[in-house]
This record gives structure tokens, sequence and C-alpha cells, in this order.
């Protein structure tokens, strides 16, 4: 009996090895088949968009959408085909061991609620081929699903309204004139100090750089104001100076609207749920002119110094949470977005005060509006 005994746990010891080992094989088989499965509850879907290439570089956005609970961090990793490398990268941190690479959140930008999306950017550098990603691994600390699953696309989708992709620029890429006979000939710059020009050293704003560009057939006016915000509630309202009706009664055929550095200050932002709103407004306003112009809306620029910037104004509040509000009001009214922001990232030496540009950056800002409004 007692043999019989032994034999009998022997048989249920087994039993049990073979049930761990059995859904031990499922859950890999799980995890393995979610790398090529469609987006499911729970999981993170990742798009990987290179806005601009050229020989030798990119420029890339990712974005990570949540579809399950709010996570309070991130964790993005995926593995090269060919030789890329990450030059810098900006709204995450990053490491790189040969063709693995892991981006982790920022102070900022760790919280994603359901159905929300946080993104980060990065210059790469490469030779021969710049094949996508085919796979990412999310994480969070506060979840255990490991999600696989990857949108990735050369080029950003267009939708209406059309998010145009701004390309880099450096000072040399820039052309002398517009060659093409205008359609539209006056162009109203309106914004803080970084339009209107700033420092001594400054000497070419960048709407005077644009009508450089842009040659004698157009004439661009700056109407820039330093200090000024689009909040109405901010302490120096756009909406209260003489250049908001000079630009309004001069009816204008284009209009660059880029305002909120000054929004990001942090006793103008407690406002912030206002910033929507009031752009919104102020795009309506110059639509609605006589004139009927095409109105542009443009992304403040890039903030460097760390959390720190300079001024009161950080990249952390600039990038992190007025660009989107500033893309969302675009898409509402419908208007073409002019992203200054992406445009200025990964060149710190041409903001030497980590907010405003020199000549270099204005030059750079002047040229990114002009391959959008030069269309």
């Amino acid at each position: 009996m007692e043999s019989f005994s032994k034999l009998k746990n022997f048989k249920k010891y087994h039993l049990a090895l073979v049930i761990i080992f059995i859904i031990t094989v499922v859950s890999v088989i799980s995890v393995v088949n979610l790398s090529a499965a469609s987006v499911t509850s729970g999981n993170f879907v990742v798009d990987y968009n290179v806005q601009n290439s050229w020989n030798s570089g990119a420029i890339v956005n990712v974005e990570i959408t949540n579809n399950g609970s709010p996570v309070q961090d991130w964790t993005v990793k995926w593995t090269y085909s060919s030789n890329q490398k990450i030059i810098n990268m900006w709204n995450a941190s990053y490491t790189q061991s040969g063709s693995s690479v892991t981006a982790k959140n920022s102070a900022w930008n760790g919280s994603i609620p359901t159905n929300g999306s946080q993104s980060f950017g990065f210059n790469i550098s490469y030779s021969g081929d710049n094949s996508n990603p085919s796979s990412f691994t999310v994480t969070s600390s506060e979840s255990s699903i490991v999600t696989t699953v990857v949108t990735s696309t050369s080029t950003p989708a267009v939708s209406t309204p059309i998010e145009t992709t701004t390309p880099i620029v450096t000072a040399s890429t820039v052309t002398s004139t517009v060659e093409s006979s205008p359609t539209y000939s006056k162009v109203a710059c309106i914004g803080d100090s970084i339009t209107q020009g700033w420092g001594n050293n400054f000497t070419t704003p960048y709407p005077k750089a644009l009508q450089n560009l842009l040659g004698s057939d157009y004439t661009v006016k700056n109407y820039g104001v330093s200090g000024t915000t689009m909040l109405k509630k901010g302490n120096s309202p756009y909406w209260n100076t003489s250049q908001y009706k000079d630009s309004s009664n001069w009816l204008p055929d284009i209009v660059i609207i880029m305002l909120g550095s000054n929004d990001a200050k942090s006793y103008n932002w407690q406002y912030k749920s206002e910033f929507l709103a009031n752009s919104i407004e102020m795009i309506n306003h110059y639509k609605d002119l006589a004139s009927h112009p095409i109105v542009y809306v443009a992304t403040s620029p890039t903030v460097y110094n760390g959390t720190t910037g300079n001024y009161g104004i950080t990249n952390q509040i600039v990038t992190g949470e007025v660009v989107p509000l500033t893309k969302q009001a675009s898409k509402e009214t419908e208007c073409v977005l002019i992203d200054v922001n992406t445009a200025t990232q990964g060149m710190p030496q041409n903001f030497p005060d980590y907010v405003h540009p020199n000549d270099d950056g204005y030059l750079i800002i002047a040229k990114t509006v002009l391959n959008i409004i030069g269309k």
C-alpha cells in the first residue's frame, strides 16, 4: 500500500509539472503571436514616422497610443536592421547598443491616459538602407503587458485638415527667391519677440528673412510684439496691441500666427485651459477678414537648457503642452500647420539664450515657413 501511495503521489507530481509546462508554453506563444497581431485591448500602438530624410540622415517622430489603462511611465525598445545611429533625441532619453535602442519618457510626458498618446523625436544618421523597424516593445512599470505592435510609415498620413511635414533646414540650403509668380502678395506675421526680433545681435528676424526669400512680388510685414501671449488672461495679451488692429486693417492675403512661448510662463500657463479656445478665436478672426486670407498656424520653437530654459519659459511646457494645443487648434480650424517646433529641434547653437534664435535660427524658421506657403 505504501508503494502504491508513493506511485500515486509521483504521478500527481509529474502531472503538475506537465500542466505548468503547458501553461508556460501557451504564455510564450501568446507573447510571440502578439508581435504580429492586431492591436487588442490593453496594448500600446507605436507609429514610427520618418518626417524627412536625405542621403545620410533623417528626422523621425514616434507616437505611442495607449489603448489600455492609464500609465505614468513608458519605455519603448526596437532594433534597426541596418546601421542607423541616433544622434540626438527630444522628449525622451535613450540608450543605443549596436542596432538596439531603448527610449524612456522624459519627466513631463510619462503619463498616457486611456486612448491618449505621447510622442518623441530624434535625428539619425545612416549609410545605405534606412528601413523602418519591424516591431517595437512597449512596457510600463504599472503594466505587465508587453506590446510588439507597430504602425510604421515613411511619410506622415495626410488628412483634413492638413498637418504639413516640416523638413530639416540649414542656413546653407536656403535659396534666394521664389521663382514662380505669386498668387498671394501680402503676408502678415503675427507673434511675440521671436517674430519681432530680439537682441542687438539678431539683425534679421524671420519676417525679414522671409521677405528676402519671397522677393519683391511679396510684401511681408512684421507684426510681432515682444512679450505677448495668445492667452487673453496672460500678462500681455497680443489681443490688446496696436499690431493686432493694424494687421487686421491691412487686410493681408496670408497670415502666419506663431504665439505660445510667453504663454508657457507659469503665471500665464495657469490659464492653460483657455489657450485652445483663444487660439481658435484668433485664427477665426483673421480668417473672417474681408480679404479672406489663408491662415497658417505655426508651433513655437524648441526651448533649450534642459528643464531650466530661460525667462520662465521651458521646453517641458512649450513642446510638451503648448505645441499639442497649437496643433489641435490648427486641426479644428482646418488650417495648415507649420511645425517650427520640429524644425528647430537638435540645434542649440542657434538659440544662444535658449529661447530666441540667432540669425541662423531665424533663417531656418523663414525657410520652414517658405517650404509651406511657397507650395
